[in-house]
């Protein structure tokens, strides 16, 4: 196998890998609740939709106590947070 191949694919395994490890979820368990949730800002109208409408569940459902939403650059007037 050539080294120019491997150096790509060691790469990728360890974006991959990473990305496995960034992405774990940290909920308590069913019964628990966390003290907070921190909600991080984003450039994307859709991701910041999805990510709120997420937060607000687990706050209504009694899985968290506060939410804590961090903004960013104001758009039309608005903001993240």
């Amino acid at each position: 196998m050539s080294w120019l191949l491997l150096i790509p694919l060691a790469t990728v395994a360890s974006l991959v890998a990473f990305g496995r490890f960034v992405d774990r979820r940290r909920l308590p368990p069913p019964g628990e609740t966390a003290d907070a949730a921190l909600v991080f800002g984003t450039g994307a109208e859709w991701k910041m939709r999805s990510r709120c409408e997420t937060a607000a569940a687990l706050y209504h459902a009694g899985r968290v106590r506060w939410l804590v939403v961090s903004g960013g650059v104001p758009r039309d007037g608005l903001t993240e947070a």
